[in-house]
């Protein structure tokens, strides 16, 4: 047995050095596949659930036909316009400081990678709460008013969780107690989520509660960016017009591509050169449920 050790290392001194480099690298890939197999999916994060956002949704088909609510906070100055329909509203009123006004809308992209993961909760983690924003309002209508929101947050709520919620037509059938699904490996789950409030200027990050191979993982979104972010818009009155919002606010006419200026069942054309601000939301006026005309 000792010859045959000594035999096996003399062997290998006369190796040259390049053919024992190449034996040592076929060894250890030897290893690697028997041992660990799915090494290079962890070093990668492939045989992790990836998750993105679409955060326009005037270009997502959930929220295509719903209007378009923004407040731009007091002081900005705004002027011009966001093109023709609506899918140049949010980026637009985002470069005069617009935030969302009434309802947050976007669509999660779950892509499942390795073991079958569970998603088993979603919510908002609220990083600053205060009172909504004052400023001027800006519109721009859907076509086909109120769309089914699949998966709805409360942002007014303590600890806000979001709830699966069934429609029919517009009246809310069911709601369940909060969301739970599976993402298999090189599955895709899409869902389309609202976040409203009536209360608050809120900034807030979504989080993702999820379970693969029995650890959690909370998946934080945006990732690294700026939080999400929701205020609240005039709540509607009754009028002997009908169910309106009677504070001032510009609306826009997405195929005329022109302004107004819209109070109650009143309205008066507007130049786009520059949109003086207008007192939509002040410390005085009361926040409500959008009403989608």
């Amino acid at each position: 047995m000792g010859n045959n050790k000594k035999s096996l290392v003399s062997t290998l001194k006369s190796l040259p050095k390049a053919a024992l480099a190449a034996l040592g690298t076929a060894v250890i890939g030897a290893l690697v596949a028997y041992f660990a197999p799915g090494a290079l999916d962890r070093l990668t994060g492939e045989d992790r659930l990836q998750v993105r956002l679409e955060t326009n949704p005037a270009t997502i088909d959930t929220f295509t036909g719903s209007s378009h609510y923004a407040l731009v906070p007091r002081g900005q100055r705004v002027s011009g316009n966001p093109g023709e329909g609506c899918a140049g509203f949010y980026p637009w009123i985002s470069d005069f400081g617009g935030v969302p006004a009434g309802e947050t809308n976007f669509r999660v992209i779950a892509q499942g990678g390795g073991d079958e993961t569970l998603i088993g909760g979603i919510r908002a983690r609220v990083i600053e709460r205060n009172p909504p924003l004052s400023g001027t309002g800006f519109l721009c209508p859907g076509e086909a008013g109120l769309k089914v929101r699949p998966v709805a947050l409360d942002l007014d709520e303590p600890n806000p969780t979001g709830q699966v919620v069934e429609y029919v037509g517009a009246e809310v059938v069911e709601k369940s107690k909060g969301v739970s699904f599976t993402v298999s490996e090189d599955e895709t789950e899409v869902f389309d989520i609202s976040a409203t409030t009536e209360e608050c200027y809120c900034e807030w990050i979504l989080e993702l509660v999820t379970t693969q191979d029995g650890d959690q993982e909370i998946i934080s979104l945006p990732e690294g960016g700026s939080p999400l972010e929701t205020t609240a818009w005039p709540a509607s009155e009754d009028t002997p017009s009908g169910t309106q919002v009677t504070r001032p606010y510009y609306l826009w006419d997405a195929f005329g591509l022109s302004w107004s200026i819209s109070r109650g069942s009143q309205s008066q054309p507007a130049d786009a050169t520059e949109l003086p601000e207008l007192s939509t939301f002040t410390p005085r006026v009361r926040g409500g449920a959008l009403f989608h005309p």
